[in-house]
């Protein structure tokens, strides 16, 4: 893919991210006493999870601006946010109520995902076909959570299975198909890891599902309450 597509590209995808997280937590976080009144936790839960949608979007457009320098210092910082994403959402995951066992599994599931596609694209920094994809799954799956609160004219769609999904999936999907389309060779790399994740998250939901999680998930709740 030549370089003037890919910015296009990636700054588009950035900028779906914003506008998912904005329209998805907008009710719940965004509004200050909207409808709701968010313990401490949640309040910096979701000050953590915006700082990485937004330092997307700001690595993003640096690379836009060829201000690669900057992108690397910057990138350290997107570094330590990792594992305070994971260790808020883990805790959050928990301390959410009302909840159930398999609702934090799914949370669980999103969130190593996360993780792993992060940590994969800090790995392969140097490689910048495979960081900014590795990127780009990490932010879904960060965004899932967004995605699964958008609202649409009074209508949570994000509840609804097929577009939870097909949203969740898009940018993700947008990247293989345009790798498909200018990089013909390359665009297995994309839906390789799609369908590994698709295939992780069903098998998780059986684990999630089983009564040996729920013991699991309800002695967990009683360490942190």
């Amino acid at each position: 893919m030549k370089p003037h597509r890919d910015r296009y590209l990636f700054s588009a995808l950035a900028l779906w991210f914003l506008v998912i997280t904005l329209n998805g937590f907008s009710r719940f976080f965004f509004i200050s006493g909207y409808e709701y009144q968010l313990k401490f936790h949640l309040k910096l839960h979701g000050i953590i999870f915006s700082s990485w949608v937004l330092l997307f979007f700001i690595q993003s457009c640096l690379i836009w601006k060829k201000a690669h320098k900057t992108h690397k210092i910057l990138g350290i910082s997107a570094l330590l946010v990792v594992p305070l994403i994971f260790v808020s959402g883990f805790y959050t995951s928990f301390a959410k109520t009302p909840t159930t066992p398999s609702e934090i599994g799914d949370n669980l599931s999103y969130l190593f995902a996360f993780t792993i596609f992060s940590l994969l694209g800090f790995k392969k920094r140097k490689v910048a076909y495979k960081h900014k994809r590795f990127m780009v799954f990490a932010s879904s799956m960060l965004c899932s959570a967004a995605v699964a609160r958008l609202n649409f004219m009074g209508v949570e769609i994000g509840r609804i299975p097929l577009v939870f999904y097909s949203l969740m999936l898009l940018p993700m999907m947008a990247v293989g198909f345009c790798d498909l389309l200018f990089l013909k060779k390359r665009f297995q790399f994309n839906f390789i890891n799609i369908l590994a994740l698709v295939v992780i998250l069903y098998a998780s939901n059986i684990l999630w599902e089983s009564k040996t999680w729920s013991q699991i998930s309800e002695y967990v709740i009683e360490l942190i309450s």
